[in-house]
């Protein structure tokens, strides 16, 4: 996450308002069961949109438009 600093984003996971950031994994072998919609890859947690409540990766979660580090985004793609 380039745009957000270190410390800034340590608060945001140990507050609870991101999900951890998983390492991605191509498939659900290795116990990455939710895919990101965005960028494909499996994760053992997502963030929740609110709009629809789709898994958005800690790694494409603040891209999203209405990101309001409350764990849930409205997506507008």
């Amino acid at each position: 996450l380039p745009d957000l600093d270190a410390g800034r984003l340590h608060r945001l996971i140990r507050s609870s308002d991101l999900a951890v950031c998983f390492n991605a994994a191509e498939d659900t072998g290795d116990g990455q069961t939710e895919e990101c919609p965005i960028c494909f890859y499996f994760y053992p947690s997502l963030n929740r949109s609110k709009c629809c409540g789709k898994g958005i990766c800690t790694g494409n979660f603040p891209c999203s438009h209405a990101f309001s580090f409350s764990n849930t985004a409205i997506l507008h793609y």
